[in-house]
């Protein structure tokens, strides 16, 4: 006999991994088919990627231990800042 409208919660029942090179706000599709070992469920599921959109703003360079001319001179150590925005849907590290 067959209990109908009975859920069940199963806790990390499915894993996938994405490509890190996934573009961002991409529409990914899954089939998913579910068995109690007797009857099959087939159903489908619709995820929204997330992911940075980086793009290179500005540098300077920093050598205010060296000559403090702003350019990095042979056997000079600098800091070097590199600006970025991410316009895409991901945060990145803080």
């Amino acid at each position: 006999m067959q209990a109908f409208g009975v859920t069940a919660n199963i806790q990390n029942a499915f894993a996938f991994d994405v490509d890190n090179l996934i573009p961002d706000n991409e529409t990914i599709l899954f089939d998913i088919s579910a068995t109690d070992g007797t009857d099959t469920w087939i159903s489908q599921i619709l995820l929204m990627s997330h992911a940075p959109v980086l793009e290179y703003i500005e540098y300077s360079v920093d050598d205010a231990s060296g000559n403090n001319n702003g350019k990095i001179d042979p056997g000079e150590t600098v800091d070097i800042m590199v600006t970025v925005s991410n316009s895409g849907s991901l945060m990145l590290f803080r």
